[in-house]
C-alpha cells in the first residue's frame, strides 16, 4: 500500500493529500477549503520523496506554536495554525487512513494490579534494593494502567520552593525503543498543567491537544504529544506534595480517562512510600552527623570552669544578662570560635526558647537567590515558581532568625532588610502584600563592620538596628591551655567514652596557635582518632598545620624585639612587625594587607616607610 500523508483538523475532517502540491486556502479553488475572513491562499504542502515540507503564503501561519516564514520540513503531530483553524499533520506510513485515525487497541488493567504494583515497591525497599530503580518499575506500571506511553514523576522539595524528578520513563524503554531519547525530564514537565493542577487540587486531563488552549505551550509543543494528564499527588488538607505526568505520542491513542482515579491514589502512596523511606535514610544519616556536630557546639562553649576570669565565663555571663531582653545583638569573632553557638546559646536562654531558631549564612547564598530566600516569593514571581514560597523572616515568626556573615550582604539587600526591621513586616518578591513579624535579630561577621561603614560599604543605620548589644568571642590562642585541655578532653568523649590522650600529645595542642580555632582543635582530634591505637591519643598521631600557625607563648615579634627602650620606640617596633607580618600573608598585596588591618593604603606605605631595614623598600612605595 502506497503511503499517504493526513491533514487533520480539530473540529472537522481528516483530509488524504492525494498530490504532490496541496493547497490550503479560504474560499474556492483550494485542494482545502477553510473557513476565514479573507479570500487567500494559506500555505501549500509539498512531497518531497518519503517527506513533505510546508510552504507558507500567508503571514500568520504558525508551525508548533512558531512563526513560520519560509519553507521548512514537516514531522509527525506537527500542529499547523493559521487564522482561527489548527490542523495537524500526520505523515504516511503505508496504513489505512481509518487505522491510523482510530484509537489504538488497549487491554483493560488487571483489578489486581494496583496490589501487585505496592507489593512489588515494598518488597523492592525492605530488600534494600536501589530506590530509584524500583520507583521506575512502579512508574511503568502505572503506565500500563492509565494505557500512557510516557511519565514523570515529581515531588516538592523540602523547602516547597522548588520540584524534583523522581522517575521518569516509557513504555518505548522497556523494550528498547527510544521514542523520547531526546528529551529532558524537564521538557517532560509543563509548569502549566502543573500550576493548575495544583489550584485545583484535582487531575488536568486533554484527551487530544489538538485544537486545545495549551496547544501552543512550548513544553508540550517540545515533547510533541497527543493527549496529557497531569495527576496531582495529595496528603493532609489536600496539600500537593508531588504530581504524576502521564503521556501519549501515537495519534488517536489517549489516556484511558477512567484510570485516573486509581493512578492518582497508587501515585501517591508509592510516592509517600519512597519518600517515607528516604527521609528515615536521610534522618539516620543527619543523626550520625549530629553527634558529631553535637560535640562542637558542647564543647566551642566548653572552658576552665575553675577560673572565673576565663574569657568564656565572660561570654556566658554576658549572654545570661542580655538573653531575656529582646535586643538585637552583634556577634563577633574569628572563623570557628562558635559564633552560631552562642545564637543558639541566646535564643535558648530567652522567652522564645520554644519559638523556631532560623539560621541564614549570607556569603553562601547568591546575591540574586538571597532576596527570595530572606523575605519570600509568591507564584509566578519568577520562571518556575508554581507556588508561594516562605522567606526566613515567615518561617522564624515568633522566634529568633541569625544572619551569619552579615557583613557579605549587598547594600540593596541592607537597604531592603533595614525596611523590615523597621516596619517589622515582610512583602515576598512578586507579592502586593506585607506579612506582619515578630523576629529578633542575631547577626554575627568576622569583619570590621566599622572600618566598612566608613568606606560605604555597609549602611550606618543597618549598623545600629543590628548592633543593638555586642557579643565579643575570643580566639582559642587566648583562652588559655587548660581551656584548650577541656576542650580536647569534651571532642574526645564525644568520639569514645573510653579514649583518652597522653600527656605528651595534650602539650603539643598547648603549643599550638589554633589559627583555625575551636573548628581546628575539633578536626585535629578526630583525625587523631582515626588514627590512634587502642583508643590512645599519643603525641606522633597529632598532625598540625604549621604553614598557618606560630608557637604559643612566642609572640610574632618577640624574636626581633630583643631589646627594651621607650613605650613610643617598643610601640612603633611592634606596628612595624605587625604591619610585616600581616604583608606576608598577603604575599605582597598591599591593598589586601590594608584592607585586613583597617587602614589606607597611604598609611601602609607610610609605616613601611619607616623600617630602616627596608628602606629601598619604603622608597619604592612611596615613589
Amino acid at each position: 500500500m502506497t503511503k499517504s500523508n493526513i491533514l487533520k483538523l480539530a473540529s472537522g475532517p481528516s483530509i488524504v493529500i492525494d498530490k504532490d502540491l496541496f493547497t490550503v486556502g479560504v474560499g474556492t479553488g483550494y485542494d482545502l477549503s477553510l473557513p476565514g475572513t479573507s479570500d487567500e491562499i494559506g500555505f501549500s504542502v509539498r512531497s518531497r520523496g518519503e517527506h513533505s515540507v510546508i510552504i507558507p503564503v500567508a503571514r500568520q501561519i504558525r508551525v508548533n506554536g512558531e512563526k513560520c516564514k519560509a519553507e521548512r520540513p514537516l514531522n509527525e503531530c506537527d500542529r499547523i495554525e493559521w487564522q482561527n483553524n489548527v490542523i495537524l499533520f500526520m505523515s504516511g506510513d503505508g496504513q489505512p487512513v481509518q487505522t491510523r485515525l482510530s484509537r489504538p487497541e488497549m487491554t483493560a488493567p488487571s483489578a489486581s494490579a494496583p496490589l501487585d504494583v505496592f507489593k512489588a515497591l515494598a518488597q523492592d525497599i525492605g530488600s534494600g534494593s536501589p530506590l530509584a530503580q524500583s520507583l521506575q518499575i512502579t512508574l511503568l506500571s502505572l503506565l500500563e494502567q492509565a494505557s500512557a506511553e510516557g511519565g514523570t514523576l515529581v515531588c516538592e522539595n523540602s523547602d516547597a520552593s522548588s520540584w524534583r524528578v523522581l522517575a521518569t520513563t516509557t513504555t518505548s524503554e522497556r523494550n528498547g525503543g527510544s521514542t523520547i531519547s531526546t528529551l529532558s525530564h524537564r521538557e517532560l514537565v509543563s509548569h502549566t498543567l502543573l500550576g493548575e493542577a495544583i489550584s485545583t487540587a484535582k487531575p488536568v486531563y486533554i484527551e487530544s491537544l489538538i485544537g486545545h488552549d495549551y496547544a501552543s505551550q512550548k513544553s508540550l509543543i517540545n515533547a510533541r504529544v497527543f493527549s496529557v494528564a497531569c495527576v496531582p499527588l495529595l496528603k493532609g488538607n489536600n496539600h500537593v506534595f508531588g504530581a504524576l505526568f502521564l503521556y501519549t505520542w501515537q495519534p488517536g491513542r489517549s489516556i484511558r480517562r477512567a484510570t485516573l482515579e486509581t493512578v492518582q491514589i497508587i501515585a501517591t502512596q508509592a510516592a509517600l512510600l519512597f519518600l517515607s523511606h528516604h527521609e528515615l535514610q536521610a534522618s539516620q544519616a543527619e543523626n550520625r552527623r549530629l553527634r558529631t556536630v553535637g560535640s562542637s557546639h558542647e564543647g566551642a562553649i566548653a572552658f576552665d570552669r575553675s577560673n572565673p576570669n576565663s574569657p568564656m565565663a565572660q561570654v556566658l555571663d554576658r549572654i545570661v544578662k542580655l538573653a531575656p531582653h529582646d535586643l538585637s545583638i552583634l556577634i563577633r569573632g574569628e572563623t570557628g570560635t562558635g559564633k552560631e553557638l552562642v545564637a543558639r546559646e541566646v535564643h535558648k536562654q530567652s522567652g522564645r526558647a520554644k519559638g523556631p531558631f532560623v539560621a541564614l549564612n549570607c556569603a553562601a547564598i547568591p546575591p540574586t537567590l538571597m532576596e527570595s530566600i530572606l523575605f519570600g516569593s509568591s507564584k509566578g514571581a519568577y520562571t518556575g515558581s508554581v507556588k508561594d514560597k516562605e522567606g526566613k523572616f515567615t518561617q522564624a515568626n515568633g522566634g529568633t532568625l541569625f544572619l551569619d556573615e552579615i557583613g557579605d550582604l549587598s547594600l540593596e539587600l541592607q537597604t531592603k532588610l533595614l525596611r523590615v526591621l523597621q516596619e517589622k513586616e515582610v512583602e515576598p518578591v512578586g507579592g502586593t502584600e506585607a506579612t506582619p513579624v515578630d523576629v529578633r535579630i542575631l547577626s554575627a561577621t568576622h569583619q570590621n563592620l566599622e572600618t566598612l561603614v566608613n568606606e560605604g560599604k555597609f549602611r550606618k543605620d543597618l549598623y545600629y538596628r543590628l548592633n543593638g548589644a555586642t557579643v565579643a568571642l575570643p580566639t582559642l590562642a587566648s583562652r588559655g591551655e587548660a581551656d584548650i585541655q577541656a576542650l580536647a578532653e569534651m571532642f574526645l568523649r564525644r568520639l569514645d567514652s573510653e579514649a583518652s590522650i597522653t600527656s605528651g600529645a595534650l602539650n603539643k595542642l598547648k603549643s599550638h596557635s589554633w589559627p583555625g580555632n575551636v573548628r581546628e582543635l575539633e578536626q585535629v582530634l578526630s583525625r587523631a582518632f582515626a588514627f590512634c591505637q587502642k583508643n590512645q591519643i599519643t603525641e606522633s598521631d597529632i598532625e598540625l598545620d604549621e604553614a598557618l600557625s606560630s608557637p604559643r607563648g612566642i609572640t610574632l615579634f618577640d624574636a626581633e624585639m630583643d631589646s627594651i627602650g621607650s613605650l613610643k620606640l617598643s610601640q612603633e617596633k611592634f606596628t612595624l612587625h605587625f604591619v610585616k607580618k600581616v604583608l606576608d600573608r598577603c604575599q605582597g598585596n598591599r591593598a589586601k594587607a590594608a584592607g585586613l588591618l583597617g587602614i589606607s593604603e597611604r598609611t601602609l606605605y607610610r609605616l613601611l616607610a619607616n623600617d630602616k631595614s627596608t628602606d629601598n623598600f619604603g622608597s619604592e612605595l612611596l615613589s
